[in-house]
């Protein structure tokens, strides 16, 4: 399943155990947090090796503790990008996150599943 997060769309939706699935690719990654039926972005990164990201991450830690669902990857691939446009698009979304997430209760910043610019699925 496809969604689109600002401008930028991403594929899949892995749980962090099924890592393998995902390319060794360069791109951007999404930690989502799936939980009673709605997904809240946790951290989002750019690496010209996306499932090396992922996997040896040291933020893994911190993606658990702020996960009380199950912690979900999806990828944006970029093999046609430059690492500044990576990083430029991973600082768009995370601003779009913190300008127009919504805050569930424990203070993360929710994304919208529907009606949104920040987080639409295409169908």
């Amino acid at each position: 399943m496809d969604f689109e997060m600002g401008n930028s769309f991403f594929t899949g939706r892995y749980a962090i155990d099924q890592i393998d699935r995902i390319e060794e690719w360069p791109g951007l990654y999404s930690i989502l947090c799936y939980r009673n039926g709605e997904y809240y972005m946790i951290d989002v990164g750019e690496s010209d090796d996306v499932r090396s990201a992922v996997e040896d991450n040291g933020r893994r830690e911190f993606w658990e503790r702020k996960c009380s669902g199950t912690l979900v990857v999806s990828v944006y691939y970029t093999s046609d990008m430059q690492r500044s446009e990576r990083e430029r698009l991973e600082r768009e979304i995370r601003k779009l996150v913190s300008h127009q997430g919504i805050n569930d209760e424990d203070g993360r910043k929710k994304t919208r599943r529907r009606d949104s610019s920040l987080y639409s699925q295409r169908r």
